[in-house]
C-alpha cells in the first residue's frame, strides 16, 4: 500500500513528496467519507492527532480544503467532546483519490462504525437543539451532512448487529426530513427502519415517521396503515407522546382527505396531550398552526386566530423558528381571507425570510402559492403566473402531488384559473413556464421583488375582500 500511495502521490498530487505511513493510513481511512467533512469528524473517525496529518495531505493535494465550509463546521454545540464551537472549514477528496484510498483500507469495519457513531452523535445533539435559537444552525449542519448520513444509515441497516443504531438514527432524523420537505429521503430510510425490532416502542416511532412521510406525499392509504400500527404500539407501551404525534398525523391525513371534522379532532386531541406533557419537537408545536388551517378551510378565520397566536407565543421564548414561521404563513392565509391583502403579503414574506435559511422547501412552495393568490387578488396576474409555475416545480420536486388537501388545492386552482382567464392561455403558459424553469434562488428573488413594497405601500387596514 505504501508503494502504491507513494507512486500515486508522485504522479497525481501537485504538492510533491511521498506520503508517510501515517499519511497513507489516514488517506485510506478518510475514504469512508462520501463527500465533504469537518475537522471534528476526522478526529472522531481517524483518531486524536489526525488533523496534523490531514494538513500534510492538504499540502500534498490529496485532500482539498475550503475555509468557507458552512453549517457542519460551525456547530452551536457539539455532538461530543471532539466538537468545538466556531470551528470552520470543510475537507473533501476527489472521487479518484477516495476510491484509491478505499481500495487500500485494510479493515474498514471499525472505521465505518466510528463514522456512523460520529453522525449518530451529531443527530442526537441536533435533536437537543431543535427547540432552541440554535435550530437554524443545526438544520444547516444536518443538511450539509446528507451524504454522510446516507453512508451511516446504509452501513447500519446492512449489518444485522447495527440495525438498532440505524433505527435510532432514522428516528432522530425524522423531524429534520419532515421540517425540510425531504419526504422521499425520509421514506427511503423509514422503509428499512420499520423492519427493525417489530412490536417494540421504538418501532412505533418508526411507523409514525413512515406514516407521516407517506401522508405528506399523498400516499394516504399507506400513511393510514402505518399510523394505525403506530397507534396500537403507543397504546401498548402507554407512550403518550407517540399517541399525540399519531393523533396529529391522523389530523393531517384527514385534512388531505377532505375530512375537516376528523382533522380538527385529531389536532385538538394531540394538543390536549402536548399542553399537559410538553412539546418535544417543532412538529408538535406546529399542531397549533395545523388546527388553525382546519378552521380556515372551514371559512372561520376568527377561530383560527387563537391557535395561531398561541403557536407564536410558545415559540418566541424558545427562539424556535420553524413552527413560528409556519404560523405566520397560516396567519397570512387568514388575513387574505379577511380581505387584508397587504398584511397577508407581509406575513408570507416574513415566513419566507425565516424558511429560506432553514431549507424548508415544503413551506417555500406554500409561500409561492399564497403570494400568487394574493397577487391575483390585487390584479397582478403576470407575477402570479410566474410564481404558480415556480411553486409547481417545487411540488413536483417534493413528490407531493396532492398538495395540502382539496380545500387548499381549490383556492390555489381558482387563483390560477383567474390569472389564466385574465392573461389568455398563451401569455399565462409562457409566464408559467418561465417560473417553472427558474432555479430556486431566482424564484425566491421573484417572490420577494416588489412585494415588500406592495405589503407596505397600501394604506394601513385597507381591505379588498376575500376571494374564497
Amino acid at each position: 500500500m505504501a508503494e502504491a500511495m507513494a507512486s500515486s502521490q508522485e504522479t497525481g498530487g501537485s504538492g510533491g513528496g511521498l506520503c508517510t505511513a501515517a499519511e497513507q493510513r489516514l488517506w485510506a481511512e478518510l475514504s469512508v467519507f462520501p463527500g465533504s467533512f469537518g475537522p471534528e469528524a476526522v478526529e472522531h473517525v481517524c483518531g486524536p492527532g489526525a488533523l496534523g496529518t490531514l494538513a500534510r495531505l492538504v499540502e500534498k493535494s490529496v485532500v482539498c480544503f475550503s475555509p468557507q465550509g458552512a453549517g457542519p463546521g460551525t456547530f452551536p454545540q457539539g455532538p461530543g467532546p471532539a466538537a468545538r464551537p466556531g470551528t470552520a472549514g470543510r475537507y473533501a477528496m476527489l472521487d479518484t483519490m477516495r476510491e484509491f484510498g478505499a481500495e487500500r483500507l485494510a479493515d474498514a469495519e471499525p472505521v465505518r462504525a466510528r463514522h456512523r457513531d460520529y453522525y449518530l452523535g451529531l443527530a442526537r445533539a441536533a435533536a437537543g437543539g431543535s427547540m432552541t435559537a440554535a435550530q437554524p444552525a443545526w438544520l444547516a449542519a444536518l443538511g450539509a451532512e446528507t451524504a454522510n448520513f446516507r453512508v451511516a444509515l446504509g452501513y447500519s441497516f446492512a449489518c444485522p448487529a447495527e440495525c438498532a443504531a440505524g433505527l435510532e438514527l432514522t428516528m432522530l432524523l425524522r423531524p429534520y426530513w419532515l421540517m425540510t420537505g425531504q419526504f422521499t429521503e425520509g421514506r427511503r430510510w423509514h422503509d428499512a427502519a420499520v423492519a427493525v425490532s417489530p412490536g417494540s416502542a421504538a418501532n412505533g416511532w418508526a411507523l409514525f415517521g413512515a406514516g407521516m412521510l407517506a401522508v405528506q406525499q399523498g400516499d394516504l392509504e399507506a400513511g393510514a396503515a402505518y399510523l394505525g400500527r403506530a397507534a396500537a404500539l403507543a397504546g401498548e407501551f402507554d407512550d403518550e407522546d407517540l399517541a399525540a404525534h399519531v393523533a396529529d398525523g391522523r389530523g393531517v391525513h384527514a385534512m388531505m382527505s377532505g375530512d375537516c371534522d376528523a382533522a380538527r379532532s385529531g389536532h385538538e386531541a394531540a394538543l390536549a396531550v402536548y399542553e399537559r406533557i410538553g412539546f418535544t419537537d417543532p412538529l408538535a408545536l406546529v399542531s397549533y398552526a395545523r388546527l388553525a388551517g382546519v378552521f380556515l378551510i372551514l371559512l372561520d378565520p376568527e377561530c383560527a386566530a387563537a391557535p395561531i397566536e398561541e403557536c407564536l407565543r410558545r415559540c418566541a421564548p424558545l427562539g424556535e423558528q420553524w413552527a413560528h414561521a409556519t404560523a405566520l404563513w397560516v396567519r397570512g392565509v387568514a388575513r387574505w381571507m379577511s380581505g387584508d391583502v397587504p398584511a397577508a403579503i407581509a406575513d408570507t414574506l416574513a415566513c419566507l425570510r425565516m424558511k429560506e435559511p432553514l431549507g424548508d422547501l415544503h413551506t417555500v412552495a406554500m409561500c409561492f402559492d399564497l403570494l400568487s393568490v394574493c397577487l391575483v387578488t390585487d390584479g397582478e396576474h403576470d407575477r402570479a403566473a410566474v410564481l404558480h409555475g415556480a411553486a409547481d416545480a417545487l411540488w413536483r420536486l417534493l413528490k407531493a402531488p396532492t398538495l395540502m388537501g382539496p380545500g387548499y388545492a381549490e383556492i390555489r386552482g381558482n387563483a390560477a384559473a383567474t390569472a389564466r382567464r385574465e392573461l389568455g392561455d398563451d401569455r399565462f403558459w409562457a409566464l408559467y413556464r418561465q417560473g417553472e424553469a427558474m432555479p430556486l434562488p431566482a424564484a425566491l428573488a421573484t417572490a420577494r421583488a416588489g412585494l415588500a413594497v406592495c405589503a407596505t405601500a397600501s394604506a394601513p387596514g385597507r381591505r379588498r375582500g376575500p376571494r374564497r
